[in-house]
Order: structure tokens, then C-alpha cells, then sequence
């Protein structure tokens, strides 16, 4: 009986032993089962996470691949012609491209070869549509963050419509006429808001390898205003060859190549004259110590002087036209302001000015009646002999004016004169040949040191270039004056923002061996003028003067907003000129033009009813 109840228990213990070996294999199942399922779950999480960054990574880091390559590939054999040089830069600066690099690259792009190379006068439309564009682009994948952000919206607005508006708001006013057309567009030119922007605002956003660019930009940009603060207000501009006048070799063109051109001729030339002033430092280190001590000494040392007017600017300037109020209340005077300076040469400026109104009121036939200032304070005719400096005010009668916001214009008309000239030289072409097979250039064997003369103009609102078909110097056949012939080309540009109403002259000086062909420059009849008609030593037995038949061509020559060119063929009596056996022969064309220019200044103003 014993031995069964022994023999119960240890079945009953092996059963409880088996269900707790079970129990316990069924845990460690679980834990198993357990961990298996955290490892599907971060394989499940882990693509979820990887889209997260991706999407994160999208707007900000995207690579461009074989595309990009291909592109540098084409900039590179650009470069040749010109258009590759910026494409090979950026493209080492790029490294691995990024969408803001090539967002910045397009920006910069569109800059140099459209708005530089037409000195910021592109048309709007065009200009609209693309920053429209690149509005959309940035807004979209570069200022935005896994897709299109507020904060994108506002950068990319603001970064496109700054860069839309800018050369429109430097071009306002009085600006250009204070500083010149030429200089906004340098302005332009160095500070564009893409390079602003993505240079020292956001510089995260594009690749460091743009640092050495950068450094070049600052560099370009120190000299360039370094120029400025040293030549402020010179009036003399070198111009080579001209825009439309095709065939004329020379320096680089202010016009074929925009603005470029001006911004390396101002660094080239200061590069140039800070050598120059360092050599003649290091050379003539003595005589500079001598006259240190003579002009602190004795002041009454003798020493050459450069033009006093190349360091003044020359015309008639016009402030921005203010009024008086801010509001008026109907049946009130209204008043404008302004102030006017004038700045001459030895000839006296005759100036008139005349202020306009647009009344909001209507005459018979549906036009707007203008209304003209019942005062103009101080006077309205002037004559400046010197420097002057006027305040304009412009008086309406109390009924002149409906309600409403109304135009308000203030004109000035005044009469220049320009004045330009432009060295050229003339060898035998033996003689010239001669010196070239033994590998000399004959400037060089006569100690000639401008081998590309430029036309130099005096200031003011008119810019004047001249410019030949040849390379320097001119080579004239001794035995056939038939081949001795060259194209006088001649540029009269309106640099100022205002109209170049008419001209009353406009004469050209060349040598008594030289002559117009047919007397005719292109379309434009030339007629005989006389010495009297140029405003410098002229002997008629060694010049002839040519003046522009004004009577048959008077529409051609007014109201010229751009510009106006002439090409006139010239023929040479090569044997007349180099009389004498002279080795070397220097010669200057000079044109002299009289003119009258109008300048314009308007304000808005807000006529209330009486409350």
C-alpha cells in the first residue's frame, strides 16, 4: 500500500515538473517571438525613417549626376569663345553641385550675359519672366525644406523681386544725372543680389569651394570703389570702338561687351597706374625727396598742371522734385521744389525751366488739361558763367487742380557743347614691313607708348567716340593712294537720363590730306565748315573742317533718348601727308557739337475736398 502511494506521488511530481518545463519553453518561445518582432518593426520603421531624410535632404542636397557633367563639359569648350570662362570657374568651384549652387550659377549667369552685356536695359518682360521663374524654383527646392515652406515663399520673394526692381529704383530720380548712366551700371554690376545674397546673407546654402571666388569678387570690388574715391568727378572717359560701328579694332568695346568692359578697364587702369606710380617711385626716388623738400620750402615752385575741368563735372543737375505739402486741400496753392547746380567751361549755359500739371480736369474733346506754374521762383531763364547753385520753386494757382492725386513735371532745357579727339598714327607700309620681318613692332622702334589710343570727351551729358577700321598704325601705300582709305567711325551717345533735344552743330576736324568721301557719312550729308567752326587752334592750310548739313538732316538729330552714329569713308594722299620722309606721323581727328538737352524731375501730389 505503501509502495503505491510512493509510486502516485512521483507521477504526480514528474507531471508538474513536465507542465513547468513547458511553461517555461512556452516563455522562452514568447521572448523569441518577442525579439523577432522589434527586428521586423525597425526593418518596417527603418525605409520609413530613410524617406523621412530623403525627403528632408530633397529641396537641399540633391545631386545633379551625368547631366551636370555633360554641362561643364560644354562650358569648358565655351570657354573658348568666351562663354566658358564663367562655366569653367563655377565649375570648379562647385565640387559636388547642389540645387542652391546651380539655383546661384543660373542667377549669375542671366546677370553677366544678359542684364551686364545690355548695361541693365533689358526688357522688362524678359526680366519679369525669368526672375518669375526662378521665383517658382527657389520657392520649391531651394529655400524650402521637404517641399514648399512659407518661410521658402518669403526668402524666394524677396530674393527675385530685389533683384527685379533694383536697377529700376537706382535709375529713378536724380541718381544718373549726379553720378552717371555709366557708373549705375558699373553699381549694377558689382553688386548684384543673387552674389549679395548667397555670398554674405546665406552663404551655408551653396558649396564652400566658392570661397576663392568670393575673395576675387572683393578684391574686383575694392579696387573698383578705391577708383572712384580717387577719380571722383572726373570728367574725361576713355572710349575705344563703339557699339554698331562694325570693322573698328581697338580695346575692348564699352558697348559690345556692356558693362564688362567698363569694370575691366577700371581695374586694368588702376592696376596700371598704381605699377607705374610704383616704378617712377623706385626709379626717380631721388628727385621725389627734392621736391618733397623744394614744395614744402619755397612755394613758389613751378610745376605742370592737368585740366582743371577733367576733375569737375560739367552741366546742369536737377535734384529730385519735391512738394511742399503732403496733402492739399481743394482751392489751395500747390508748390513743388527743387534744387538746380551748374558747372561749365569757359562758355556760359543759357537754361530755362517750365513746370506742368495734369489738372485731373477734362477739356471738350475728352483730353486731360495740363495746366502750366502760375510762378517760377526765383526766375525761369538763367545764365551760368560758373558754378551755381539754385532753389526752384514752381507756384499753381489755387484752382489749378481737381480732387484726386495729380503729375506734376518740372523741365529744364539748357545749352553744351562737347568737345572730343582721337590720335592716330601713319607710317610708310615699306617702312612698316621692313621692321616686321625682323620681328619689331615700329610703335615700339619710335618709342610710342600708347599703341591703342582711345578717344578722350570732355563731361557732360553727351558722350562722344570716335574710332577707325584699321589697326595702329595706319600703313599707306606710297605708290597706290588708291588703297589708303580707313572708316571714321563716330558715336554720339546719350549718357544722361534726359533727351537730347537738337543739335545746332556738330563739326569734325581731320588733316587738309584727308577728305570725306563724297562728302557723305553713311546717309548724313557732310558740307564745308570753316576753323571758326571748332574751338581749338585750327589753320586752315593744315586742317579742313566738315560740319553736318543740320537743314537736310534736322529730324535725325533730335530728341535722341540713345544714340546716333556716323561712318564716314575717308581717302588719304599718303604722299602729301608723310611729306617730309617723316618715319612716323601722329594726326587727330576732333569733333566738336553743340546741343541743347532737357532734363525732367516729377512728383506726385493729393488734392482733398475740404473736409
Amino acid at each position: 500500500m505503501a509502495d503505491a502511494e510512493d509510486l502516485a506521488e512521483e507521477v504526480e511530481e514528474s507531471r508538474v515538473e513536465a507542465a513547468r518545463a513547458e511553461i517555461d519553453e512556452a516563455r522562452e518561445e514568447k521572448k523569441v517571438a518577442k525579439k523577432k518582432w522589434g527586428k521586423t518593426r525597425a526593418e518596417i520603421d527603418d525605409p520609413r525613417e530613410e524617406k523621412k531624410v530623403a525627403k528632408k535632404k530633397w529641396g537641399k542636397t540633391r545631386a545633379v549626376g551625368r547631366g551636370i557633367g555633360k554641362g561643364l563639359k560644354v562650358g569648358a569648350t565655351a570657354g573658348a569663345v568666351g562663354v566658358g570662362g564663367l562655366s569653367m570657374l563655377a565649375g570648379g568651384a562647385l565640387g559636388a553641385v547642389s540645387s542652391a549652387n546651380m539655383y546661384f550659377l543660373l542667377g549669375m549667369l542671366f546677370h553677366f550675359f544678359i542684364d551686364g552685356l545690355n548695361q541693365f536695359q533689358t526688357s522688362p518682360v524678359v526680366r519679369f519672366t525669368f526672375y518669375l521663374v526662378m521665383f517658382f524654383i527657389g520657392w520649391v527646392w531651394v529655400f524650402s525644406e521637404g517641399g514648399p515652406t512659407r518661410t521658402g515663399l518669403v526668402r524666394s520673394l524677396g530674393l527675385n523681386a530685389a533683384a527685379f526692381f533694383v536697377p529700376y529704383l537706382l535709375n529713378i530720380g536724380g541718381l544718373p544725372s549726379i553720378i552717371g548712366q555709366r557708373n549705375i551700371s558699373i553699381i549694377l554690376a558689382v553688386l548684384p543680389v543673387y552674389l549679395v545674397y548667397f555670398f554674405f546673407i546665406q552663404p551655408d546654402l551653396i558649396s564652400d569651394k566658392w570661397e576663392n571666388v568670393k575673395k576675387i569678387y572683393i578684391l574686383i570690388f575694392i579696387i573698383i570703389f578705391a577708383n572712384w574715391a580717387y577719380q571722383a568727378g572726373s570728367s574725361q572717359l576713355a572710349l575705344g570702338t563703339l557699339e554698331f560701328i562694325p570693322g573698328l579694332d581697338g580695346p575692348v568695346s564699352a558697348d559690345v561687351f556692356g558693362v564688362w568692359a567698363d569694370i575691366f578697364n577700371t581695374v586694368w587702369e588702376t592696376l596700371k597706374a598704381i605699377g607705374e606710380w610704383i616704378w617712377d617711385l623706385l626709379t626717380n626716388w631721388s628727385d621725389r625727396i627734392g621736391n618733397l623738400f623744394n614744395s614744402t620750402l619755397n612755394t613758389d615752385v613751378y610745376t605742370g598742371q592737368t585740366d582743371v575741368n577733367a576733375k569737375q563735372k560739367l552741366g546742369v543737375f536737377l535734384e529730385p522734385l519735391k512738394s511742399t505739402d503732403r496733402n492739399y486741400i481743394l482751392g489751395e496753392p500747390v508748390g513743388v521744389f527743387t534744387t538746380l547746380s551748374a558747372n561749365t567751361l569757359d562758355r556760359s549755359i543759357d537754361a530755362r525751366i517750365r513746370c506742368v500739371g495734369h489738372s485731373g480736369k477734362e477739356n471738350a474733346s475728352g483730353g486731360e488739361i495740363l495746366v502750366d506754374a502760375e510762378e517760377i521762383y526765383p526766375q525761369k531763364s538763367y545764365t551760368f558763367e560758373e558754378f551755381s547753385y539754385e532753389d526752384i520753386d514752381c507756384s499753381f494757382a489755387p484752382d489749378a487742380f481737381d480732387k484726386g492725386s495729380h503729375k506734376i513735371e518740372l523741365f529744364l532745357d539748357f545749352d553744351f557743347e562737347t568737345q572730343a579727339y582721337f590720335k592716330s598714327y601713319y607710317v610708310d607700309k615699306e617702312r612698316s614691313r621692313s621692321f616686321r620681318r625682323i620681328g619689331r613692332n615700329v610703335l615700339d622702334v619710335y618709342k610710342i607708348s600708347e599703341k591703342n589710343p582711345v578717344a578722350i570727351y570732355t563731361d557732360g551729358p553727351l558722350q562722344v567716340g570716335l574710332g577707325i577700321g584699321k589697326p595702329q598704325p595706319v600703313e599707306l601705300d606710297l605708290q597706290n593712294d588708291g588703297q589708303n582709305r580707313l572708316t571714321l567711325g563716330i558715336t554720339l551717345r546719350n549718357k544722361w537720363d534726359g533727351v537730347i533735344s537738337s543739335f545746332s552743330k556738330i563739326a569734325l576736324m581731320m588733316p587738309k590730306q584727308m577728305d570725306i568721301q563724297n562728302r557723305v557719312c553713311g546717309t548724313i550729308e557732310m558740307v564745308e565748315g570753316e576753323c571758326s567752326d571748332m574751338k581749338v587752334t585750327c589753320d586752315p592750310k593744315i586742317y579742313r573742317v566738315y560740319i553736318v548739313d543740320l537743314v537736310q538732316n534736322k529730324e535725325s538729330f533730335e530728341d535722341i533718348k540713345g544714340f546716333k552714329n556716323l561712318r564716314c569713308p575717308i581717302t588719304i594722299n599718303s604722299g602729301s601727308l608723310l611729306l617730309g620722309n617723316s618715319p612716323l606721323l601722329t594726326e587727330f581727328f576732333r569733333v566738336h557739337a553743340d546741343y541743347e538737352y532737357e532734363l525732367s524731375r516729377s512728383t506726385s501730389v493729393s488734392v482733398k475736398g475740404a473736409s
